[in-house]
């Protein structure tokens, strides 16, 4: 079932990247309309949905081949059965454009080698600062940016992005000061010790947590797996059973024709008759 309100976001959204061929300038104008990601409810009343929109999920809707009336397997495009909400040709236009447009030095700004990366947050908004360097005449300037602005919109930050080495040797300095007090120094091994044994305490609880698991699982399968292969001693065969039973209903001692490639097909229904009775038959 189409919903015509989203499906008009929908289409008006490819044509806005159509119009500024860039995701940062459809964020800002998405943010000045007031749009958010589609909000919906799970069965257990969870709200989900209903954020801003970033450039990360907002390049995950305008690749989103469902509004194109296809599915996607792996990297393969498939027809589907339910109708089109964005012209096919439209989309696959978007598509070349985030192509032609992708960031080629994405892959090796993740291995800058910034001693920072993961450590330092943006002050006023409280978001991460992400690593990244900028290339002019040969030489690399590198730089901590603050995630939100750069999904967002630089406006939406004062401090936007600051030099790396100069924060770096800052964090260093200071560092290098509180090696310096031994008593700080003390405390920080103290609380760092304390921290090492609370960890180590859960997974100690997890790790016996999961034996008694695996305990019960064992113990409930034990009984089904003993009743199915007959190790019971009351559904254990005695050799005198075995031995007329074998006698009575010999397996064929024929092998197939080319035993590398063919196997018996036990399933499949042969005559059979009581050994020297005269309605007795070979293998074929």
């Amino acid at each position: 079932m189409v919903n015509s309100k989203e499906a008009t976001r929908v289409r008006a959204i490819f044509d806005l990247y159509l119009e500024y061929q860039a995701l940062l300038p459809v964020v800002r104008e998405l943010e000045r309309r007031g749009w958010r990601t589609k909000a919906w409810v799970t069965r257990k009343g969870r709200k989900m949905g209903g954020q801003p929109f970033t450039k990360t999920n907002l390049h995950k809707l305008l690749t989103n081949a469902t509004y194109a009336g296809k599915l996607r397997y792996k990297t393969e495009l498939h027809n589907g059965e339910h109708p089109a909400i964005v012209d096919p040709v439209k989309w696959q236009k978007v598509q070349e454009l985030l192509q032609r447009h992708r960031h080629k030095g994405s892959t090796e700004r993740n291995k800058s080698g910034a001693i920072l990366k993961g450590l330092l947050y943006c002050r006023p908004c409280r978001c991460a600062m992400s690593p990244t360097y900028a290339s002019k005449k040969g030489k690399h300037y590198r730089y901590y940016i603050c995630s939100d602005a750069q999904k967002r919109g630089w406006d939406l930050c004062p401090s936007q992005s600051i030099p790396a080495s100069q924060i770096e040797r800052i964090v260093v300095a200071q560092i290098s000061k509180v090696g310096q007090k031994s008593e700080r120094l003390q405390k920080i091994l103290t609380e760092a010790s304390q921290q090492r044994h609370v960890r180590l305490a859960a997974l100690e609880s997890e790790r016996r947590r999961l034996e008694r698991e695996l305990k019960i699982l064992t113990e409930s399968f034990a009984p089904a797996n003993a009743s199915d292969e007959g190790t019971s001693p009351d559904s254990r065969p005695s050799r005198k059973t075995s031995a007329t039973w074998s006698a009575a209903w010999p397996r064929p001692r024929c092998k197939p024709r080319h035993s590398n490639t063919r196997r018996w097909n036990w399933n499949k229904p042969r005559r059979r008759s009581w050994p020297g009775s005269k309605d007795s038959r070979s293998c074929p």
